[in-house]
């Protein structure tokens, strides 16, 4: 068996930290006051080990919003200080908040060789996840009503409205 490739996670906060009254909480989670650091949020995703060692690097927990320039360059030094200091690191992961996930973004993209990837999740990571099927069918229903509308079909065997 191969070794899963060793991962850096920096945590800054915002929506993917973000912790609601309870699992079913969709809508008012950022209200609650409550964000989860970095090491909790890794933890919240048990399945994490199986295919990669992950090594937290805790930054800021803070909205995205409070994420700029200082942060950007701040981001920008963490990831060399830790690829210099640790070589066994093969990527990095920023966990961020979607107000200003471009801007941070793009500011990486020019600044770190190679660019890094980028991923967007517009949830926080305690909602309740539907099971493997019922997620699969999600996307094939939503899959196949995009293709109607691409179509010119409409919804599903009728015109727009």
């Amino acid at each position: 068996m191969t070794t899963p490739p060793r991962i850096a996670i920096i945590g800054t906060g915002g929506t993917i930290s973000g912790v609601g009254r309870d699992r079913l909480d969709f809508y008012e989670y950022g209200t609650s006051g409550r964000f989860m650091h970095v090491e909790e949020l890794i933890a919240s995703v048990p399945e994490l080990p199986q295919v990669a060692d992950v090594l937290p690097i805790r930054y800021k927990n803070v909205g995205s919003g409070d994420i700029g320039p200082t942060d950007w360059l701040a981001l920008l030094k963490i990831i060399h200080e830790t690829a210099a200091a640790d070589p066994t690191v093969a990527g990095f992961v920023v966990t961020h908040g979607t107000a200003t996930l471009e801007e941070t973004a793009y500011f990486l993209n020019l600044a770190v060789k190679p660019p890094p990837t980028r991923h967007r999740r517009r949830r926080h990571a305690t909602i309740l996840r539907p099971r493997h099927r019922q997620r699969r069918q999600l996307v094939e229903r939503g899959t196949s009503r995009r293709i109607a509308r691409r179509r010119g079909q409409g919804r599903a065997g009728g015109a727009e409205r």
